[in-house]
């Protein structure tokens, strides 16, 4: 008949067996496919990395004007997010100069560094710091509306202290 073209469904993420009769959402009882390649793909999301996603929310939560201190385990996670958030920004005409309200924060600056964003962030200058675990310790920053949490900080009590 000369038709070499196969139907081939992909079961992404379970390794659960039907029993005889039972049927999948993208299959009928004749065992092919009811759905179309596009509905199939759509069953099944992408993850981003949970430093992208972090900086994807920290974005949004800037161009609501809410005041925002990301936290991040490592100097190189607090870099990561903090460029992806301005590039987030930026690629957008309408909030590309709320780039200039965002910093980053970590123990590898100097001391009058540090200070400079903190007090930034105390006179409310900046929408949003991100940062590691330095910007919890004793730095009084002022009143903020949002916290996020790039990974778990290790126990219950730095958890608390950051939020």
């Amino acid at each position: 008949d000369g038709d070499d073209s196969e139907e081939c469904i992909i079961n992404v993420g379970t390794k659960k067996r039907r029993k005889k009769g039972q049927h999948s959402k993208a299959t009928g009882k004749s065992g092919k496919a009811d759905l179309s390649t596009t509905q199939l793909s759509n069953l099944f999301m992408r993850r981003r990395h949970a430093a992208d996603e972090t900086a994807f929310i920290l974005a949004k939560a800037i161009r609501a004007q809410t005041r925002t201190i990301a936290f991040a385990g490592t100097r190189c996670l607090v870099e990561w997010i903090y460029e992806k958030t301005l590039s987030i920004l930026k690629s957008d005409p309408n909030t590309a100069d709320l780039a200039d309200q965002v910093e980053s924060y970590r123990g590898g600056y100097t001391a009058e560094a540090r200070r400079s964003i903190e007090s930034k962030l105390f006179r409310k200058e900046l929408l949003a710091v991100v940062g590691t675990n330095a910007l919890e310790l004793g730095v009084d920053i002022g009143g903020v509306d949002l916290t996020l949490h790039c990974g778990y900080p290790g126990s219950k009590n730095s958890l608390l202290q950051q939020s």
